[in-house]
């Protein structure tokens, strides 16, 4: 059972030949599920139509994901930490940080933008330390964690300690 109507919408192809869209179908296992929905005519060889074909595609799963990985950017961007990744074999570049870098006097898009590296925002007396945590703490699983203070440097100039919390992700 969908809303609204399969056959409604093929009565009204005119001159089309497909269509394509999302339609919420109530299915032997489920209430009102969305689905992606690809409607073809099929054509004989003297060009009749003889038919139409449907592809339908569940997107319950991929709209749970969305839902979950909106709540948790929602959790994350109104927590007081930042997340954020970076690539130590390139010189510690922005790959992704949070809004709530704004905290620091900083905007997460121009970072990204420009490809910042991390060490920018790091008091020049921890740089050193921070590239040389590169090497340090391997786990059992053999990647790199630590956990770690240093010094941030506002967009302002003000000195600010912070606690990082690090492990590497691959690929």
């Amino acid at each position: 059972q969908c809303e609204p109507h399969l056959s409604s919408i093929i009565q009204s192809f005119g001159e089309k030949t497909s269509w394509k869209g999302e339609l919420n179908f109530q299915t032997k296992h489920t209430k009102l599920s969305p689905f992606e929905v690809s409607v073809q005519q099929i054509f004989s060889s003297n060009q009749e139509k003889i038919g139409f074909s449907l592809v339908l595609r569940n997107l319950s799963e991929k709209r749970e994901s969305e839902r979950l990985a909106s709540q948790a950017r929602m959790i994350a961007e109104n927590s007081p930490a930042v997340l954020f990744q970076v690539d130590p074999n390139a010189d510690y570049q922005i790959k992704y940080i949070s809004e709530n870098i704004k905290q620091f006097g900083y905007d997460s898009s121009e970072l990204m933008a420009r490809k910042a590296s991390f060490l920018e925002l790091v008091h020049p007396d921890d740089q050193e330390y921070i590239t040389s945590l590169k090497e340090k703490g391997k786990s059992e699983s053999g990647i790199r964690s630590f956990s770690e203070e240093y010094r941030i440097i506002s967009a302002s100039g003000k000195t600010i300690w912070v606690e990082d919390k690090t492990s590497d992700v691959m690929d």
